[in-house]
C-alpha cells in the first residue's frame, strides 16, 4: 500500500517531484492510484508516438497495479486483452488523438505524452503529463 503522509513523503513509483504537488492539491497515493473525491486516477496514453518499450513498461505496471490504461492513437495497434487497458482508435488528422484525450481527462490522470501542447493543456485540466522519452513531469513555467 502507498500512501502520501502530511509531510509529503510517500513510497512507489511516482517521481519524487510530483508527490509535493499531489499533497498541495489533496491527492492521495493508494497503490499508484489517485484518490481525488472517491474517483481514481487513469493513465492516458498519446500511443502514436510512445515508445514501444515505454508501452511495454506500462503493460506491465497496468497489470501490477489494476490502474486503468487507456491507449489514443489513430492506427490499429495490439495490446494485452485486460479489462483495465483499453485502446481507442481515432480519425487519421491533425491533434485527433489529442482531442479525444482532453475530451476524456479527469483531475489528477495521467497523460503520458511527448506532445508540449498537449501538456499543457492537460495541465491547464489539473492533470498531469509526463515525458515518456525523458520520464519527466512538465511543468506550467511559473509567471512572475
Amino acid at each position: 500500500m502507498f500512501h502520501l503522509d502530511a509531510a509529503g513523503s510517500c513510497s512507489g513509483m511516482l517521481p519524487d517531484t510530483i508527490a509535493p504537488r499531489m499533497k498541495k492539491k489533496g491527492f492521495v497515493l493508494r497503490g499508484l492510484t489517485l484518490g481525488i473525491k472517491g474517483e481514481y486516477m487513469k493513465i492516458w496514453v498519446d500511443a502514436d508516438a510512445c515508445p514501444a518499450v515505454v508501452k511495454n513498461i506500462l503493460f506491465k505496471a497496468a497489470d501490477r497495479t489494476r490502474v486503468e490504461l487507456t491507449m489514443v492513437a489513430n492506427h490499429p495497434m495490439k495490446i494485452p486483452q485486460r479489462n483495465y487497458i483499453n485502446f481507442l482508435q481515432v480519425a487519421s488528422g491533425f491533434d485527433e488523438a489529442d482531442n479525444r484525450i482532453l475530451e476524456q481527462l479527469g483531475k489528477g490522470d495521467l497523460v503520458i505524452t511527448a506532445d508540449i501542447p498537449l501538456a499543457v493543456q492537460v495541465l491547464e485540466k489539473e492533470g498531469v503529463a509526463l515525458n515518456p522519452r525523458e520520464g519527466a513531469t512538465f511543468r506550467m513555467p511559473k509567471v512572475a
